[in-house]
């Protein structure tokens, strides 16, 4: 299993995760961040999936994580989106989750 993890909205790259070790991605085009920030807000107004909105989110987060895996190489991977406040884990075939971040930790925090 692999894990991209997107720092600072996925403009600041990000890192893969792999049972190999740790390597360094940089950011993704705006087309790709978009539609992180998309299944990010949906997923916070779609609640649990069962929504036509939870829907929605679970099938562009599919095409995005696709994306993601294809111009990374990294098969199979999951991805963490961070982006503010809050961000979204989705990939391997789940719908995607909400991910709160702890209100005093900060990014730069998740990076180190």
């Amino acid at each position: 299993m692999q894990i991209v993890i997107l720092f600072g909205g996925g403009d600041a790259g990000g890192i893969i995760i792999t049972a190999h070790g740790i390597k360094r991605i940089p950011p993704f085009g705006p087309e790709v961040l978009h539609q992180l920030k998309a299944v990010n807000a949906l997923v916070r107004v779609g609640g649990d999936g069962a929504s036509e909105l939870g829907e929605v989110a679970a099938r562009l987060s599919n095409t995005v994580v696709a994306h993601v895996e294809k111009t990374a190489g990294a098969q199979g991977a999951s991805v963490l989106f961070l982006d503010g406040d809050d961000g979204v884990y989705c990939g391997n075939g789940q719908k995607p989750i909400p991910v709160p971040i702890p209100h005093g930790l900060t990014q730069g925090a998740l990076a180190a």
